[in-house]
């Protein structure tokens, strides 16, 4: 869910295009290093972007923020301020106020979530993909299951005409075999 600031950007068009430009720049750097990266978005507020690997391979980006790292002082409001720049004014105003009401979180406490998100995005991908795997193998039985029984019931059925044959051949020998008398 998106502290007011944020939503009031994501909704604005200019904000919303900003916002994934942001996001896009994050999802680079913690691809970059491997692992959790915590940055200034656009607006000034703090973003926390981790990449999902799998078996080596980057499949996504989770990310979190709308926070600021300490009360908005005058330099935090001088920098959000300055990143409004090309916004309305009354789009400005209801931003400076709704910056009052984001979510204050220390650094130290930013990092912690970051990597707990990491790790809770991994598993999450890692638990999906072995459930697609496995519903895959699932499949694969099946047809094989399937298949075993084709197999069987045909092989019965084959035995069951060669012991036809077998017994009518026993019949013909053994109608050569008996007498005809003629009387």
């Amino acid at each position: 869910d998106f502290c007011p600031f944020c939503r009031n950007m994501f909704y604005n068009p200019e904000g919303h295009k900003r916002c994934l430009e942001s996001n896009r720049y994050g999802a680079k750097k913690a691809l970059q290093n491997n692992g959790p990266y915590i940055y200034q978005c656009h607006a000034g507020l703090i973003d926390v972007a981790v990449p999902i690997i799998f078996e080596g391979n980057h499949i996504g980006t989770a990310s979190c923020g709308q926070l600021i790292m300490n009360e908005p002082d005058n330099d935090l409001i001088e920098l959000v301020r300055k990143r409004l720049s090309g916004f309305d004014e009354e789009f400005k105003k209801k931003q400076m106020e709704a910056l009052q009401a984001a979510k204050i979180i220390p650094y130290e406490r930013g990092e912690a979530i970051s990597v707990l998100l990491q790790s809770i995005a991994n598993e999450v991908i890692h638990l999906i993909i072995k459930n697609i795997r496995e519903q895959k193998i699932n499949k694969k039985n099946t047809y094989l299951i399937e298949e075993i029984k084709k197999r069987a019931l045909l092989e019965s059925e084959i035995k069951s005409v060669e012991l036809r044959m077998k017994e009518a051949e026993l019949k013909i020998l053994e109608a050569q075999i008996n007498p005809h008398f003629l009387y």
